[in-house]
């Protein structure tokens, strides 16, 4: 299976756990990796739920986000950080400040910058010569512009907002018979 059809099974998983039957279910996993996914032929998995939670936060209020005291932000934060005006921007994006920020926010958003961050990790895995590595990765990685737009998108704050438009997005970069 090749990139593209992992982060399309990824964002079909995606779209099922923040759109289901009864909205009160919707679920963000938040740890979006390589080591959580898991291939079985052309099947993808995904596992470890161990940061997830529901969309609602009435579902269990009395279940502590681990990663509270991870990242040390107060709930107040993710208005004060909202437009990242006071995160320091760093020479490639999507920046540690945009990372800690988008990984620990209870959203469909902290799912979508993981698949962006899933897509980076497999196409940079073939990068053999570490000098590219100072490079930034729309510089090093062979991929079309339609789809570095793609990319780019999934790692930005302003970017997609469910995981159904990334899908529509995605598949309307793939080519017709």
């Amino acid at each position: 299976m090749q990139c593209p059809g992992i982060i399309y099974q990824l964002l079909l998983i995606l779209n099922a756990l923040h759109n289901p039957r009864h909205r009160q279910d919707a679920v963000v996993h938040r740890d979006l990796r390589l080591s959580n996914l898991m291939l079985s032929g052309d099947n993808l998995y995904l596992i470890d739920f161990g940061l997830a939670r529901f969309i609602d936060s009435q579902q269990f209020p009395c279940c502590p986000d681990p990663l509270q005291k991870k990242f040390k932000f107060n709930l107040n934060d993710k208005e004060r950080f909202s437009t990242f005006s006071s995160v320091p921007v760093a020479k490639h994006i999507p920046g540690p400040g945009t990372y800690q920020l988008l990984r620990r926010e209870i959203s469909p958003l902290s799912d979508l910058f993981g698949v962006g961050v899933v897509a980076m990790d497999l196409f940079t895995n073939w990068i053999e010569d570490e000098a590219l590595l100072n490079k930034s990765w729309e510089q090093v990685l062979p991929l079309s512009e339609p789809f570095k737009v793609f990319a780019k998108k999934l790692l930005s704050r302003e970017g997609f907002t469910s995981s159904a438009e990334a899908l529509g997005y995605l598949y309307s970069l793939a080519p017709r018979a």
